[in-house]
This record gives C-alpha cells, structure tokens and sequence, in this order.
C-alpha cells in the first residue's frame, strides 16, 4: 500500500487513496487481496515557504529544494528536499507540511519550518612547551558565514619557534549547479634554532584552489591546485653545509601540487 501510494506520489497524486480489501479463504488458508485506488486529482505546487529562518537567507534554502514551484508535485523530491535542508547542519529541527490550496483541491503549498543553531565557534588558547615557549592559539570557525551558507576559517598561532597564520572560505554554490569553490591561504615562519634544528629561519606561504563538481543527487569529485613557496634565510651561525647549498640552490623554493 505504501509503495503504491509513493509511486502514485512521484507521478503528481499527491492525495491518492489505496486501500487493500482482504478475502479470506479459511479452508485453503489464503487470502486474495483487492487493493481499491482513488488517484484523485493530479496536484501541482503552489507556493513553497521556509519559516524561521532568521538569520539564513532564503536562498540557502531554496536551493536545496529538488521539487520546484508551479511543477507538479512528487512526493519523493520533497522528502529529498527536506533531506538536503536537514544535511545543511544549520538547522536543529526542519518541519514540513503540505496543505491543500483553499478552494482549489489541485494546488497544495509545501511549508517549512526550520529552528536554527549556532552555526560557529570561536575558540583561543594559551600554553606553554619547553622548547616552544609561550603558546598562543586562535581560530574562528563559521558554517553559515553571515546567513550565506558559505563556510569560513581563519586561525592564528605563535609560538617561539613558529607563527602561522591561515584562512579557508568556501562557496558551495559558486555556480548554480552547484559547483563550490574553497580557497585558502597560509603563511608560516619558523625560526629552526629555536627548536634546536640549525641556525636558520624560513619563511613559508602557500594557497590552494578546489573545486567540488557534483556528479549525480549522491556523488562528486573533487578537484584542486595547491603552491607552496618556501624562503630560508640564514643567519651568522648558519652550517656551512647549509650556506653551500643555498649558494648552489637558491634560498627560494616553489612547488605545485
């Protein structure tokens, strides 16, 4: 019953009626089953609403929607619909209905209604190591970057040895098919006699470009570019072995990948 209900649902009948009448045979012990089905009238969507979303723009949302406005209805793109808002991790509670139009039996509006969460966290930090010294730490974490859906992190440390400093946005709609495109930045200077390595400091940076293109509803690949450049800088207590190898060498180094 409820298999034929869905797939009467894929095909616009939204309010169909299938009822299974048993008769039973006692002396053969079976059972002959007529199911009796009302299709009703094939449904189109009015309007689709999204309630409670206060801070998350509309957009966010409705991109997500596999049912469309004006289309006749399908009952499994909707609770796929439902699904992709659940997955976004923005929300604690997605509800849905899906009224009757009044006074046209052959319209509904599908209503959401969404309680949003903290979608970030900042979090810092300090300690202390025997050869790093005095450690500071920061970092900012936002899922749902002002209301955009895009993904944002930034970070900090220090320490004696090292600095870092780094950045991460992600746009998972770059493109309205739903491409999304991360980009990333770091920066990096370490200063090696300070954790007991060779008197020398590097200087470090680097960034990254990836692309996530959607294959099916369940499936993608993701594809992506990164380049590191590397600055050593020697100092008056520098090995000789290193000094001879920046001569020969270069002190800047560069790399993809």
């Amino acid at each position: 019953t409820t298999a034929i209900t869905d797939r009467l649902g894929e095909e616009g009948y939204a309010f169909a009626n299938v009822n299974p009448v048993p008769d039973l045979d006692k002396n053969n012990k079976q059972v002959t089953l007529t199911f009796f089905i009302d299709p009703g009238k094939r449904v189109y969507v009015n309007r689709i609403n999204f309630l409670g979303n206060n801070k998350t723009a509309d957009v966010v949302l409705r991109r997500e929607m596999r049912q469309m406005e004006a289309a006749t209805v399908n009952t499994e793109k909707i609770k796929r619909s439902r699904t992709r808002l659940d997955r976004l991790g923005f929300f604690d509670e997605v509800n849905m209905q899906t009224p009757a139009l009044a006074g046209t039996p052959d319209m509904m509006d599908i209503n959401f209604n969404v309680t949003e969460r903290p979608s970030g966290s900042i979090m810092a930090g300090i300690g202390y190591g025997q050869t790093q010294g005095v450690i500071l730490s920061a970092s900012v974490n936002q899922d749902n970057f002002l209301g955009t859906g895009n993904h944002m992190v930034a970070a900090f440390n220090n320490s004696d040895i090292s600095r870092v400093y780094s950045l991460s946005y992600t746009d998972p709609y770059w493109t309205t098919e739903g491409i999304s495109r991360t980009i990333g930045f770091y920066n990096r200077s370490t200063d090696a006699m300070q954790a007991n390595l060779a008197a020398y400091t590097a200087n470090t940076y680097g960034t990254n470009l990836a692309f996530g293109v959607p294959i099916n509803e369940f499936d993608g690949l993701r594809l992506g570019i990164a380049y590191d450049n590397y600055d050593i800088n020697e100092t008056d207590n520098t090995p000789n072995i290193y000094h001879q190898y920046l001569i020969d060498n270069g002190h800047i180094f560069g790399n993809f990948k």
